[in-house]
């Protein structure tokens, strides 16, 4: 697949210095090097929904020799709305790197989210664990973990 944008070079004043100069690119499901270019790595997600009441745990398992990088995690309140807090942890092995939690009293929809502009480094060789705690009652909370996972 390729294809084909215009890109204006415009000045701090809004003058156009070089116009419509056509930037081409070319995407690939190839992860070999092209002609000096790397494809980006492939991505992936790993979603989950809880039981009503219940706690949820994702968990992306170590690869031998390679490394999670993680791009970010979002959590949804369904089913009810919560009478108590939720917490989310995200781990790399046993180390906390992250810690959050909902609103006390958070309504069905709402959602706490990262999305790291530079994603998160686990240590090599150690899984990646995103840990949610139980809401109420009839509360059922979505999960979703996304990263990437690449050779040391």
């Amino acid at each position: 697949m390729s294809f084909e944008s215009r890109v204006r070079l415009i000045d701090a004043a809004g003058q156009v210095i070089a116009g419509d100069n056509p930037l081409v690119a070319t995407i690939t499901n190839n992860p070999a090097r092209e002609l000096g270019r790397v494809t980006p790595p492939e991505t992936w997600v790993v979603t989950q929904l809880s039981a009503a009441g219940a706690a949820q745990t994702i968990v992306r398992a170590a690869v031998a020799g390679q490394r999670h990088y993680i791009q970010g995690f979002e959590v949804t309140v369904a089913g009810a709305a919560t009478t108590a807090s939720i917490a989310i942890t995200l781990e790399f092995g046993a180390a906390v790197v992250w810690r959050t939690r909902t609103l006390v009293n958070a309504a069905v929809g709402a959602r706490i989210d990262a999305m790291f502009p530079y994603p998160l480094a686990a240590p090599v060789d150690q899984p990646v664990t995103l840990r949610v705690t139980a809401g109420s009652a009839g509360v059922i909370t979505e999960a979703n973990l996304t990263g990437m996972t690449l050779a040391a």
